[in-house]
Formats: structure tokens, sequence, C-alpha cells
């Protein structure tokens, strides 16, 4: 009885850590935790991909892309001015 207990909250910790630390659905790896083993689903939470680090990338990518282009067209706007 300790050991399904004990199992149960190794279980709900990998589903908790899988939300706030790697951005995945917590009750899904919760309940595959639960099915399988929480050393297997600790293992493959190990594996994954991390979301929340790949979202925060692509805006930093999409902030500079536009700073880029907003900085583009300043100076060709400057140069179009200035020949006129």
């Amino acid at each position: 009885m300790e050991v399904l207990v004990v199992a149960l909250i190794l279980d709900i910790i990998i589903g908790v850590v899988s939300y706030t630390w790697k951005g995945r659905n917590g009750f899904a790896f919760f309940f595959w935790a639960f099915l399988l083993s929480p050393l297997i689903g600790f293992i493959i939470l190990l594996c994954v991909k991390n979301l929340k680090a790949e979202a925060e990338k692509e805006r930093i990518r999409k902030e500079e892309k536009e700073a880029d282009e907003r900085c583009h067209l300043e100076t060709l706007a400057a140069l179009s001015g200035r020949r006129e």
C-alpha cells in the first residue's frame, strides 16, 4: 500500500513538473506515469523538448525580425527623402 502511495505522489510530481517547467500537458504526463511507472514517466519527461523555451526563443526571433524590418524601412525612407 505504501508503494502505491509513493508511486502516486511521484506521478503527481511528474505531472506538475511537466506543466510548470516543460510547458506540457501535466495531466497527460501524470496519466502515462501512472499507467507505466514513475521512472519511465520521468525518463520521458527528461527526453521531451521544453515548449516554454521554444516559444520564448520564437518570440525573441520575431521581435528581432520586426525591429530589423522597421530599421530597414526607416533607412529607406531617410534615403528617399534625401534624394528629393
